[in-house]
């Protein structure tokens, strides 16, 4: 039952009375107000810039390809048909990009008479490890965090009066965390890190847009008046009206019965801006890692300098998403369940540059006598190309 439905219906089975018609103020603790401005902040950040947020996407869509389970046929087999592993698939996407976004990825583990059976999402923004007062993560001997707090903006809804929200112990969590440069305990976001730089570029393209729109309008100066005569401030103001409501309405002629001189003031230039702007998004594009130039089309071939930094970096993280997944979910249900075997997970590339190498790399082991020709290797290279696979 997950933890959840357990607490609710705690809940129901207790005697509620009212006990103030004051209604409690719902303010933020201190112990989770740091978590809590991580969270705006890098919101903020992704509200104000779609360029953080396309490569956001474009991590999570090359991550995310397809993967399987390799190791002992019979554990394999016996996972594979589980719920467990179903929707550890189907909220793959949803992980990786909490563990980019937040730093840390959440599920809840679900268990059926005792035993480990199922996963469920939990929603990284409004789950953190517990703290002490002073907002140091607790852990015990071992050093592992003791235990989570789970606070969603909808708690006193579900009729629950906290401040510091739902406690659940780590046994019911598992936790997925992105590589962090300061600690283990928690991972880090690589969002978060971006915030000078978006608040720099904001200005720029604040910046850009008003010189844009000053040389699209450009600012119209008119002299009028006898020569030798100041013109008064009536004839003035009745000229700027008369020469606006004219330009307003398209008009090609425009007639004055005193002398005018008319000429116009333009904005500066574009190139003074469009500059610090590259520089900016370069920036951006070093410290999340992203390699300049994969996102041309006519740069996506595998032979190119920046393809190949870019697949070097989605393979590591593929690997260390495989290694938690192993060790956070498959280990642990493996051995709840006194199921015997060791599986890895393994991630296709199903990418046609991807698949041209391997073809490549497996003509040369044949030639070099590094592999032979057999039943297993055959089939996983059906598998590969999704070909049926030869009896065994």
């Amino acid at each position: 039952m997950s933890w959840f439905k357990l607490f609710r219906k705690k809940r129901e089975e207790k005697i509620v009375t009212l006990a103030s018609r004051k209604s409690q103020t719902y303010t933020l603790p201190t112990v989770s107000l740091e978590w809590q401005e991580k969270v705006e902040k890098i919101e903020k950040i992704l509200n104000t810039s779609p360029v953080i947020i396309g490569i956001i996407r474009k991590y999570v869509m090359d991550v995310c390809g397809e993967i399987e389970l390799v190791g002992n046929p019979e554990t394999v087999a016996q996972i594979q048909g589980t719920k467990l592993w179903r929707h550890t698939v189907s909220l793959l996407p949803l992980l990786v990009r909490d563990m980019l976004v937040f730093g840390n990825a959440y599920l809840e583990k679900l268990y059926e008479n005792g035993k480990f059976t199922d996963v469920k999402y939990v929603d990284a923004r409004y789950i953190y490890p517990k703290t002490d007062e002073e907002g140091v993560i607790e852990v015990d001997e071992e050093g592992k965090i003791v235990a989570y707090m789970w606070k969603p903006p909808y708690l006193r809804k579900l009729d629950v009066h906290s401040t510091e929200g739902i406690e659940i112990d780590r046994d019911k969590i598992i936790h997925l965390k992105m590589l962090g440069s300061t600690g283990h305990l928690v991972g880090e976001s690589i969002v978060l890190p971006l915030e000078r730089l978006v608040v720099i570029l904001g200005n720029i393209e604040h910046a850009l847009g008003e010189t844009a729109y000053r040389h699209a309008e450009p600012l119209w100066i008119l002299r009028a008046g006898e020569t030798g005569r100041r013109p008064s401030e009536s004839m003035l103001v009745n000229l700027a009206e008369k020469f606006s409501n004219a330009l307003e309405r398209g008009d090609n002629v425009f007639a004055v019965p005193y002398d005018m001189e008319v000429s116009t003031i333009t904005g500066e230039e574009l190139s003074r801006y469009v500059k610090p702007l590259e520089v900016m998004l370069e920036e951006i594009y070093q410290s999340l890692n992203f390699a300049i130039g994969t996102e041309i089309p006519h740069k996506l071939h595998a032979t190119t300098v920046e393809w190949n930094y870019w697949t070097d970096n989605i393979n590591f993280l593929r690997r260390w998403v495989a290694r938690q997944i192993e060790d956070e979910i498959l280990l642990p249900y493996l051995e709840e369940n006194k199921i015997d075997g060791e599986v890895r997970v393994v991630f296709k590339d199903r990418r046609p540059t991807e698949l041209m190498s391997k073809a490549r790399r497996i003509s040369l082991y044949a030639k070099a006598g590094l592999i032979t020709a057999d039943s297993e290797t055959e089939n996983a290279i059906r598998r590969l190309e999704e070909l049926p696979e030869k009896a065994t």
